[in-house]
């Protein structure tokens, strides 16, 4: 956490081109934590990708410790449609990704024809494909509705001081075949499906959020939590991570990589 407060610093203090509809950068200036006992939200799974049971158990055991020295710990999670927001998300995507890419006929059916065929995600592939023929105009509507998709999750972070989420439904996996299904409680659960689902919702609706490991399940791999606040409030979050990484066991470097 000490790393990520110096980056912060260094990224806030670079004022030259800040633009003055947003509040100030100035890391070291921003809302602090006053020690005082939070008021915590949590939800066991994101969009309804269940996790591992394993690493449910220990997320429970984490919530337990956090339990004890939080004003409230409340289960809760933001109301809106996940189908419609992932296939928004990813239509951003493929016109930013397309836009500055010269045109070619059938250019968004080969796009989704791959996408579909080697990741089995029919909502990433068509949002992608009809991304990369949007005029200005739908990327200008898209822009809109990713606002009032973020003030979903601006409303929903006001009740709170923290919400704690897993980071993802498996724990920290090793190097494999990209669109390869992860088995998750007996059940092929698709790759983007396990991935994108946990990590989309943050980068649309532009909400900060920092990472701290938690524990590891038997097989040595390490598990974590994704510790969400509201925007602008980065200094607060990093502070409260830091309280928060002390009820673990910190970071372990993992059994299968070799320390030098």
């Amino acid at each position: 956490m000490e790393d990520l407060k110096l980056m912060m610093q260094v990224l806030a203090a670079n004022g030259q081109n800040h633009l003055p509809e947003l509040p100030t950068t100035d890391f070291d200036q921003g809302e602090s934590w006053d020690g005082q006992p939070l008021q915590i939200g949590y939800s066991e799974h994101i969009n309804g990708v269940t996790i591992d049971q394993e690493y449910l158990e220990i997320f429970q055991k984490f919530l337990a410790k956090v339990k004890v020295t939080s004003k409230g710990l409340t289960k809760d999670h933001p109301e809106y449609n996940e189908k419609e927001a992932y296939l928004k998300y990813n239509t951003l995507l493929g016109f930013e990704m397309g836009v500055n890419n010269p045109r070619f006929p059938l250019m968004a059916v080969g796009l989704y024809t791959f996408l579909r065929l080697k990741y089995r995600d029919h909502w990433w592939a068509k949002g992608m494909a009809r991304g990369m023929n949007m005029s200005n105009a739908g990327y200008a509507r898209t822009i809109d509705y990713k606002d009032r998709f973020s003030e979903i999750y601006d409303e929903f972070l006001t009740r709170y001081d923290l919400w704690i989420t897993p980071v993802c439904p498996i724990e920290a996996y090793k190097h494999q075949k990209a669109g390869k299904p992860f088995t998750i409680n007996g059940k092929k659960v698709g790759y983007t499906e396990a991935m994108g689902k946990y990590a989309f919702t943050t980068a649309f609706s532009g909400h900060p959020i920092a990472v701290i490991p938690i524990g590891k399940k038997k097989n040595g791999m390490p598990v974590g939590v994704q510790l969400h606040a509201r925007k602008w409030s980065d200094k607060r979050l990093l502070e409260i991570a830091q309280h928060l990484e002390a009820l673990t066991d910190g970071y372990e470097v993992p059994g299968m990589v070799k320390e030098k």
